[in-house]
């Protein structure tokens, strides 16, 4: 049986890992959200356009650590990751990323539909998977980055819809458009739900003051 002061010790130890990923999902949630927005800033600038610079911005914000060696592309196949469609190998990936580059720049990608753009990008980058960390959430806020630019709401993969999203990246873009579509659509019937709910809400009428006597 532990005595009470190994007790004791066991909970301070408990009580400080706790803090420590607190704080690490703290600062997470805040470059999430500094990435969120610099995107968001990026598609209201019409004078800055889109290029693969763009992403390495993002994924530096994501990413500050790897910021400061340089944003260096991975090294390795990553052992354990939450995706399971091929990859590039590591040799592979900054021509990889070159042409990418090309696409982006090329006139006729700026043509394509945008939901269409935004799933072949995002197919062809994990397809890439440049960095073992952030690359699937750098490429999401990307995709939502050039939804508003073209002014669609952003779209949102839910928890139920991880699996269905995984699958897609199996394939090719045709799969992710799908669910693009399907994900702008929920969310535009999110936003004229709550217009409408707001809209039929109850409005506070002035109550009109008694004349005073004279």
């Amino acid at each position: 049986m532990l005595r009470y002061k190994e007790t004791e010790d066991i909970d301070a130890r408990f009580s400080e890992v706790e803090r420590i990923v607190t704080a690490w999902r703290s600062q997470e949630i805040r470059r999430f959200d500094d990435a969120c927005n610099f995107a968001a800033e990026q598609a209201a600038n019409k004078k800055k356009p889109f290029k693969l610079d763009t992403i390495r911005d993002l994924y530096a914000i994501l990413a500050p650590d790897e910021k400061a060696k340089g944003l260096p592309f991975r090294k390795e196949n990553p052992l354990h990751r939450l995706y399971y469609h091929d990859i590039a190998p590591p040799e592979k990936i900054l021509p990889s990323m070159r042409k990418l580059g090309e696409w982006i720049d090329d006139p006729a990608t700026k043509h394509l539909h945008a939901i269409d753009r935004v799933a072949t990008l995002h197919s062809r980058f994990m397809g890439i998977f440049p960095w073992a960390k952030e690359s699937g959430r750098t490429i999401r806020i990307v995709s939502n980055l050039l939804l508003q630019e073209a002014g669609y709401p952003i779209a949102i993969v839910h928890s139920i819809d991880r699996q269905k999203y995984y699958e897609s990246l199996r394939g090719d873009h045709i799969s992710l458009t799908s669910l693009y579509l399907e994900a702008v659509q929920t969310t535009a019937e999110t936003e004229m739900r709550v217009y409408d709910e707001a809209a039929k809400g109850p409005t506070s009428k002035r109550k009109k003051k008694p004349a005073t006597e004279k």
